[in-house]
């Protein structure tokens, strides 16, 4: 990514060789106009499908209190809508919330791991108020699968193949996990037949993940070239990044930024300072294990509950 934006020299020499130039395989600054490729640029139906991070989501936030006030836990289904309105309008509460994100770890992009409060969600208006009189609730698990085959994308090994990726002919190999290569093949038949079947969310998610990443390595090429292509594509990072179209606080302001944190010096200096020196904001302060003391025991039993029922599910399954 510092190559797309500062070129091959700055961008991948730059710790060794402060202030050298060079843009060299730079996607960004092209005073002949941005690439389109010779096609319409768009947010593509593959990187929507690889974006569906809802496992990400933890179950809510941990408010962390001040002198004598105790922490307290907020539902996630209390930061969404017109309640997550009502929580944010609260004196100081961006603040907290937004420290409260930076400190605790959030989810993991694994299987069976959605928040029980995104697959348990009542229809809402256009401001975000629930519907009177509706019976029914949207499971957002099962609307991301819904999606992806109405829109057509590939199942999981053929759209590693548009790639140029390898398919898996075993969900152990696929999974790096006996038991939940196990449960997949009990939904979707013995391998290679069956994960021919995947769903490219479900594959995404049960993926075995390469050393030091969150996502799957299927999602990580359609995120890279994603990334790229919207540097390449826009016209106000290329012939329109100059002083008729930037203020010169714009143009300093984007020259400078170069992470979260910097955003956050801006607006949150002191939650920017909070973070050990060297460490980025999207690693969080807190290890997993600080999630114990802040979870309700009520939470964790519901938990419990839903993994003997899967297990009962799978267990039950022929």
């Amino acid at each position: 990514m510092k190559t797309n934006w500062y070129g091959i020299v700055k961008g991948v020499l730059g710790d060794w060789f402060p202030g050298q130039g060079g843009a060299l395989l730079s996607k960004i600054k092209k005073k002949d106009g941005a690439d389109n490729k010779n096609v319409p640029f768009c947010l593509t139906e593959e990187f929507a499908a690889v974006y569906r991070l809802h496992p990400l989501m933890p179950p809510g936030l941990v408010i962390e209190g001040e002198g004598s006030d105790s922490d307290y836990f907020v539902k996630l289904e209390d930061c969404l809508t017109a309640k997550g309105r009502e929580l944010m309008r609260k004196p100081g509460m961006s603040k907290k919330v937004f420290s409260s994100v930076f400190h605790y770890p959030c989810g993991a992009l694994v299987g069976a791991n959605y928040p029980d409060a995104l697959r348990d969600i009542s229809p809402t208006d256009t401001r975000g108020v629930d519907i009177p009189g509706k019976d029914f609730k949207v499971d957002l698990a099962a609307i991301d699968l819904y999606r992806d085959r109405e829109r057509g994308i590939q199942n999981y090994n053929s759209f590693r193949r548009m790639l140029k990726l390898k398919p898996f002919k075993s969900w152990e190999r696929m999974t790096g996990n006996p038991e939940n290569a196990k449960k997949l093949e009990k939904i979707y038949g013995p391998a290679p037949e069956g994960i021919e079947k995947c769903d490219l969310l479900v594959g995404d998610l049960y993926e075995k993940k390469m050393p030091g990443f969150a996502i799957s390595e299927t999602s990580f090429i359609v995120f890279l070239l994603m990334a790229s292509r919207r540097c390449d594509a826009d016209p106000y990072l290329n012939e329109l990044f100059d002083d008729e179209h930037y203020t010169p606080f714009g143009i300093k302001h984007v020259n400078e930024n170069v992470g979260l944190k910097d955003v956050l010096k801006r607006h949150y200096p002191e939650l920017a300072n909070m973070f050990p020196k060297g460490q980025s904001a999207f690693k969080p302060i807190y290890k997993p294990e600080k999630w114990d003391e802040g979870i309700p025991a009520k939470l964790v039993k519901t938990w419990e509950k839903t993994k003997k029922s899967n297990d009962k599910f799978f267990n039950e399954k022929q």
